[in-house]
């Protein structure tokens, strides 16, 4: 009973390591996002203020050194978190390509002003309302908040990378007290 325990940890901390990894250096999937979407029917994004509970759970960064979500992950920064699951080979693949073109797309604010973190820890899952039991049937979804404020929106569906970063644009002009710019 201990060893299957042990395997577990191991097992999600890898995960952990895997999904900080993918978040801090930055994904480079196979696909482009145009390219990967136009695979799959189309699917309307819907979004909407949603409230999390952020867990504090212990990860491994790319590193092994130890962090905490969300303080450490998330911290005061104004973050987009997808989730993906490492043999998904439908949503996770286009959820991968979505964060390489909102990656390019933020250029010098990406980690200066903005994050983006990739989660597959079932704990911290829970928390920011993406759960699935079943993997091979998990919703794709994004969620883009503001740690310091406590504000979040959940972009349901494969949200485009100028819808995602559109509501950060929003969240990072409404810490400078203006409206963002069109």
């Amino acid at each position: 009973m201990m060893r299957r325990e042990g395997r577990s940890a191991v097992f999600a901390r890898a995960l952990a390591v895997l999904a900080l990894a993918a978040a801090l250096a930055g994904p480079t999937p196979i696909a482009r996002a145009e390219d990967a979407k136009g695979s799959l029917p189309p699917q309307e994004v819907s979004s909407g203020s949603v409230t999390v509970r952020l867990h504090d759970v212990p990860l491994l960064d790319q590193d092994g050194r130890k962090v905490r979500f969300p303080g450490d992950v998330i911290g005061g920064r104004v973050v987009v978190i997808d989730t993906f699951f490492t043999t998904c080979g439908l949503i996770c693949p286009i959820l991968g390509a979505i964060f390489s073109d909102l990656q390019e797309q933020l250029g010098d604010r990406l980690d200066r002003e903005v994050r983006l973190i990739s989660i597959t820890v079932d704990r911290a899952l829970e928390g920011i309302g993406m759960y699935s039991p079943d993997f091979s049937a998990h919703p794709s979804a994004f969620l883009v908040g503001d740690g310091r404020e406590g504000k979040w929106t959940r972009f349901n569906g494969f949200a485009s990378p100028e819808q995602l970063k559109s509501r950060v644009e929003e969240l990072l002009a409404e810490r400078r007290g203006k409206a963002p710019a069109r």
